[in-house]
């Protein structure tokens, strides 16, 4: 393999636009397909210089988590918010909970109540690139563009 990647400086615009087109999936196959047959081989018995086979790191878990959590309650007393968090609901969940109940009594199309609403925020969107055809407005460079590329200050 002597033979070079092309420059993507190198291409006019049509050739750029066919690449971003298209370079994801060709190098997402070929990569898959590189690595499933180095898996293969090396399964097999097959060295290649500068890899091997290991096994890779494991998740571990309770195997009776009904004899665990009794243990851990009665025995060593902790409490139950402490070996079982709770946390809030996200908003699609909670838009879930109120869509099941409505439908129930007849339903309409906005299921949170207005009083819910304003507690409810939106993270600032990354920008991407994507292709003319898709329904989303173009990003203006100008104000909307250096808003939308500046990083959110956590304190805000």
């Amino acid at each position: 393999m002597k033979k070079k990647p092309i420059n993507p400086d190198d291409l006019d615009p049509e050739e750029l636009a066919h690449a971003l087109t298209a370079w994801h999936m060709y190098i997402e196959a070929w990569g898959k397909a590189l690595y499933a047959a180095a898996h293969k081989y090396l399964m097999e018995g097959g060295e290649l210089e500068g890899y091997k086979l290991v096994r890779g790191s494991s998740t571990r878990f309770w195997e009776n988590e009904k004899k665990i959590e009794t243990m851990l309650l009665k025995k060593f007393k902790f409490d139950i918010d402490d070996i079982k968090p709770r946390s809030l609901l996200g908003v699609p969940a909670v838009e879930r909970l109120f869509r099941e109940r409505i439908t129930v009594r007849g339903g309409k199309k906005d299921p949170l109540p207005p009083v819910i609403k304003p507690l409810i925020g939106r993270s600032k969107p990354n920008i991407h690139i994507a292709r003319t055809t898709d329904p989303r407005p173009a990003v203006v460079r100008g104000e909307e563009f250096t808003q939308a590329t500046e990083k959110s200050d956590p304190k805000e």
